[in-house]
């Protein structure tokens, strides 16, 4: 019978290597090589240097066991008891989400330093997303919401529109070993099924124990820096992300298997954690009508009744009761209020805000006050706070333009009403697009597609043309869009470098109306549609909803602004220097936003396929397109491998090849020897 000291030598030898994962400082956090190394081997790394951090993070774990507030416990088949408390941050000022505390003093200093605690700790993450954007080629959106209304661009878009769930736990366990075997995992080796999660590493004085599986399937235990703040990729961005990848040999998240075990020990061990959700207004899959926010609401309601249903966000059904206290439960800090999936501010004057046509007129008549209880504010004068758009239609979940509002409308949302019937698809071809283009007698010299899908199928939603007058001394360009679409509205502009939504918060654009943008209101749009008018504007940097803009630009830079409308395309034409207000870099490039609407003329959001971006190099004709608006190309590095592997394929037909015929020929040889062997016999047999 083999002895302790054996037994103990055997685990030491079988023990794991020693990961010590890649570190960076937070000022140094950004896309680099090692990052996209270390997340693509080992899918962990740890950030260090954060200022403040330290001194927070030990405040904040020894302060959650002071204030001992543990709604939820949990017992472990290895004899581990966790106890948790649970929150969330949900995005627009003020979602910070409370923990559910006891108004005791001993929890005050916790909860003072919980909320510089979280505003470190989501700086990070999103400055950790932001790395992870760059890094990422993809095709956007990487999400959309089911009527494809609105995306989510980019990474970092899914991880700022997304909920963020925090735990506490507390962790006991004072079951001695066994001393002729290694006790089990706490949990499990499991992967997270968020997008990806930032945590601290434990404040304990037993070490325990955190092994990650490589992607080489080797299994290494993980050795943090007390003081670091840790990110791991989960199941959620590997589905997310995969699915849109451009590049196969390029960075591919990869959710990291993990597993943990954690020691007897005088002293409980203390952690915090923050899980990175998918948006919930964002559907599940392309074309699905339920988005993650209803399979979180299948979860909650499952939890509670005890039924099996997909969970997302490491949501264990050992953590059930926290999550659903969480993910239920939603407060927003004064001047908010929740609203579509956010906390959305307030407006200063309830006597203004009342949500109805007789207050249109007044500055921000559509939000509600800035009150320490707006339900009462709404309730002083009548109205119920509610969720709506600027129909007056309560929002049932979709996207759309929705704020806080007192009105006691009980109508939902309903999309907006359609401007035209059905278009002749057999008159509206791609031939007769080129055509239209074409129609015009200037001679741009230079033209590029404007590629996105119909009905999933890649086609041309527009052409672009453009001329520069080299002997204009202002440099003006001649421009003109034809969009494969009717006029609901069209538009064309330069980015804003600094701008969200890939620079459209904050774009100066020239956009073609059917009526003039004085006449808009968000209740009717521009119902009426008297005639085309094409303006200039500088679209919000606080929101992409046109009530926030349709002021038009008051310098005018167009000239020889044109228009063509028909059944089947619209064209929009200018020569310009400028845009609002912003040069052309005429010596140079820019990268330009086009998008129209095709549907009605509430002046509302362009489905995912009529959006793209052109970068244009205007004196020579160059020009690059954004690549989720072509059609999906082989990636330079599998084309590379498929032409590789052709050719070992031919080489290796060519050697069976060859060796048949070697093989043929020594067949043949050895026949011919045994027929001359045999008469040789035989000769020999008629001497004798």
């Amino acid at each position: 019978m083999p002895t302790f000291a054996a037994l103990a030598m055997a685990a030491v030898s079988s023990a794991p290597a020693t990961l010590r994962p890649f570190s960076v400082d937070m000022s140094a956090l950004s896309a680099s090589r090692e990052l996209a190394a270390a997340l693509t081997s080992d899918g962990i790394i740890q950030v260090t240097s954060i200022a403040g951090y330290a001194e927070l993070r030990s405040e904040v774990l020894a302060g959650a066991l002071e204030c001992n507030t543990f709604p939820e416990s949990h017992a472990f088949e290895d004899g581990t008891t966790r106890r948790s408390i649970a929150a969330r941050t949900v995005p627009g000022r003020g979602g910070v989400q409370p923990f559910p505390l006891d108004a005791t003093s001993k929890c005050q200093a916790f909860e003072s330093a919980l909320a510089p605690f979280r505003a470190l700790v989501l700086e990070a993450t999103e400055q950790f997303a932001s790395a992870l954007s760059e890094l990422l080629d993809v095709k956007a959106p990487l999400l959309s919401t089911p009527d494809g209304a609105h995306d989510f661009a980019s990474f970092l878009d899914v991880v700022q529109s997304g909920d963020h769930l925090e735990h506490i736990h507390e962790y006991t366990k004072t079951v001695p070993p066994k001393p002729e075997a290694r006790t089990p995992p706490t949990l499990d080796m499991h992967v997270d099924q968020g997008i990806f999660i930032a945590f601290t590493p434990a404040l304990e004085t037993e070490p325990s124990e955190f092994h990650v599986q490589r992607r080489t399937g080797e299994t290494v235990r993980v050795d943090f820096d007390r003081d670091a703040l840790v990110f791991m990729l989960g199941g959620g961005a590997e589905q997310i992300v995969s699915p849109k990848l451009r590049r196969i040999d390029g960075f591919v998240p990869r959710g990291t298997p993990h597993a943990v075990w954690v020691p007897p020990s005088s002293t409980p061990r203390m952690w915090y954690g923050r899980m990175v959700l998918p948006p919930p207004g964002a559907a599940l899959a392309p074309g699905s009508s339920r988005t993650y926010g209803d399979l979180r609401t299948e979860m909650i309601r499952a939890t509670s009744t005890g039924d099996d249903v997909a969970t997302v966000g490491c949501l264990q059904p050992s953590l059930a009761s926290a999550n659903r206290r969480a993910l239920s439960a939603t407060s927003c800090t004064a001047g908010t209020e929740y609203c579509w999936h956010r906390c959305m501010e307030l407006s200063p004057d309830v006597s203004s805000d009342t949500h109805d046509e007789a207050n249109a007129a007044a500055a921000d008549w559509k939000r509600i006050t800035n009150s320490t209880d707006n339900t009462a504010a709404c309730a002083s004068i009548g109205l119920r706070l509610q969720c709506v758009g600027p129909r007056d239609l309560v929002s049932i979940g979709g996207h759309g333009d929705f704020y806080p509002a007192c009105t006691n409308t009980t109508a939902p949302f309903t999309p907006y009403p359609a401007a035209f019937g059905p278009r002749d698809e057999a008159t509206c071809t791609d031939a007769a697009l080129e055509a239209q283009a074409r129609s015009v007698p200037m001679n741009y010299g230079a033209s590029a597609d404007l590629m996105g899908y119909c009905d999933g199928v890649p086609c041309r939603q527009g052409v672009l043309q453009w001329g520069l007058d080299a002997s204009d001394p202002e440099g003006k360009v001649d421009v003109q869009i034809t969009y494969n679409g009717r006029l609901g509205w069209a538009a064309f502009g330069i980015a804003n470098p600094g701008g969200t939504l890939n620079g459209m918060n904050g774009a100066h654009i020239a956009m073609l109306l059917p009526d003039s943008p004085l006449l808009y209101t968000p209740q009717h749009g521009l119902a009426n549609a008297t005639g085309p008018v094409i303006d200039e504007f500088i679209i919000s940097e606080r929101g992409t909803a046109f009530r926030l803009w349709n002021t038009p630009y008051p310098v005018k830079s167009l000239l020889a602004a044109g228009w063509a409308v028909d059944d089947c395309f619209t064209t929009l034409s200018f020569s310009t220097a400028a845009l609002a207000g912003w040069p052309l870099d005429t010596a140079g490039s820019n990268k330009m936003l086009w998008a129209f609407n095709s549907a009605d003329h509430y002046v509302g959001y362009h489905s995912g396929s009529h959006r793209g971006i052109v970068n244009v190099q205007w004196s020579d004709g160059a020009y690059s397109t954004t690549p989720e608006a072509q059609p999906s190309a082989m990636p330079t590095g599998a084309l590379v491998a498929i032409i590789i592997l052709a050719v070992l394929l031919a080489l290796l037909v060519l050697l069976l090849v060859l060796a048949v015929v070697v093989a043929r020929r020594g067949a043949a040889g050895d026949k011919s020897k045994s027929a001359r062997a045999a008469a040789d016999d035989s000769k020999l047999t008629d001497r004798a």
